[in-house]
């Protein structure tokens, strides 16, 4: 059995636009490659919702995706594939981050997965990182608006592919970018909608095997 874990923020949570609920398992992105990958793979979901690459939220406790990521995954040691994506809580005003500096941030978790590998003397898995899907332009008109910087976000949320994957090709990773299978609700311009969550998921299913199908 193939084991995958997906490591991600609201989007691989399943975030319902504009809402405090989740989407049902045969909604998110995650469940759907779960259920087209069938009994020979296991998904294992650790989404969380605000959770940042690598950075301390002041507002929010445990959102720091690299002082998670080592327990996470020495926790579900063997694994087969891990599948990163995160970036769009970094675009928050409260970090102004840009693209570059959101990458490394990913570039960090890289490396901590490595230092995992070696303390317990596991293979490394193969890594996918997939760039976030963009933020919408209405970001200014959502409910989240006072947490973003408006139009800077949504200028350097494009830029996201780019930089995170410079960081894929330098770190030997596989990757992929949401953006060319979904976009943001327009109900808050930050979430997927059942239909992005479902050609999302079938691009991820092809890709996962992609990556198998010479092992």
């Amino acid at each position: 059995m193939k084991r995958i874990l997906c490591f991600g923020d609201s989007n691989t949570w399943g975030f319902v636009p504009a809402a405090a609920v989740r989407y049902a398992e045969d909604i998110r992105w995650t469940g759907r490659v779960q259920r087209a990958l069938g009994s020979n793979y296991c998904i294992i979901e650790e989404g969380l919702n605000g959770r940042t690459t690598a950075w301390d939220d002041p507002l929010r406790d445990y959102m720091n995706g690299l002082t998670y990521v080592g327990p996470c995954v020495i926790s579900h040691f063997p694994l087969d594939l891990i599948i990163i994506m995160l970036g769009t809580n970094d675009l928050k005003q409260r970090f102004h981050l840009n693209s570059w500096a959101v990458a490394e941030g990913i570039r960090q978790i890289l490396r901590e997965i490595g230092r995992c590998t070696r303390i317990t003397g596991d293979s490394l898995p193969e890594i996918l990182l997939i760039s976030p899907i963009p933020v919408g332009d209405g970001i200014t008109r959502s409910p989240y608006a006072n947490e973003f910087e408006a139009q800077r976000t949504c200028e350097i949320s494009h830029q996201l592919s780019k930089d995170i994957y410079r960081v894929s090709q330098e770190a030997h990773t596989h990757f992929m970018d949401a953006a060319l299978y979904a976009a943001p609700s327009s109900r808050d311009s930050i979430h997927m909608e059942p239909e992005g969550h479902a050609a999302l998921a079938e691009a991820v299913v092809q890709k996962i095997h992609g990556i198998f199908k010479d092992r």
